[in-house]
Order: structure tokens, then C-alpha cells, then sequence
């Protein structure tokens, strides 16, 4: 699988599908929130798991970084079916649906800026 299957043909239809279902009024009263969680929850996620690889497993800070961004992802599909076969409803179902659809940007943007630092392009 290439970078530019996964990014252009199979992760759009999901999250498009998904992003799609949410309920836009209820959506943006909560957007403040759910942007604070989905970037700076995904940075200190990324910070703490890059800190335990580079510090308990030797990692260098480079490797550390990028398993990091990769870790503080969540997978909004299960996401999401989990929160529909538990019947999930409300605020508390919206925000972490809108979450998970909206860290994964964050985590793409992060991976790619990364990558760019690892391979020497600034």
C-alpha cells in the first residue's frame, strides 16, 4: 500500500461517510472543544509516547516522534462502531465522534511535517 492510496482512495470514503452522519448545529456549539482535543490532545499524546520511547526503550528522538504521531491517532471507523453498538447518544457521543474524525487530520499534518524534519526537508 502507498502513501498515496491509503491519504487519497481509502481513508476520504470513511471519513467522508462519517463526517457526514455528524449533526452540524450540535457540531458547532461544541468546536472549540473538540478542535483544543483534537490538536492539543494529539501533540501531548505524541510528546508523552515520544518521551517513554526515546526515554524506556532508547528510541531515537526522531523514531520516538513519529510512533508517537502515529499512536495518538485513533481509528475513527472503530471509533464510531463501537459508539454504535453501545448506543451511544449526546454531547459526550458528539465529541468523541468529532474527535476521532478531526485528530486524524491533526496526525496526518503532524506525520507529514515530521517526515519532512527526518528526511532533511525544512
Amino acid at each position: 500500500m502507498s502513501r498515496e492510496l491509503v491519504y487519497n482512495g481509502i481513508l476520504p470514503p470513511l471519513i467522508f461517510e462519517a463526517a457526514f452522519q455528524l449533526r452540524w448545529e450540535a457540531l458547532k456549539s461544541n468546536l472549540t472543544l473538540v478542535v483544543v482535543l483534537a490538536t492539543l490532545g494529539v501533540l501531548l499524546s505524541t510528546l508523552m509516547t515520544a518521551a517513554v520511547m526515546t526515554g524506556l526503550v532508547h528510541w531515537p528522538i526522531s523514531a520516538g516522534l513519529l510512533f508517537g504521531i502515529l499512536m495518538a491517532a485513533t481509528d475513527p471507523v472503530s471509533v464510531l462502531a463501537t459508539l454504535k453498538e453501545i448506543g451511544a447518544r449526546g454531547r459526550l457521543a458528539l465529541l468523541i465522534e468529532a474527535e476521532s474524525l478531526l485528530n486524524d487530520g491533526t496526525a496526518a499534518v503532524l506525520f507529514a511535517i515530521a517526515i519532512g524534519f527526518v528526511e532533511g526537508h525544512r
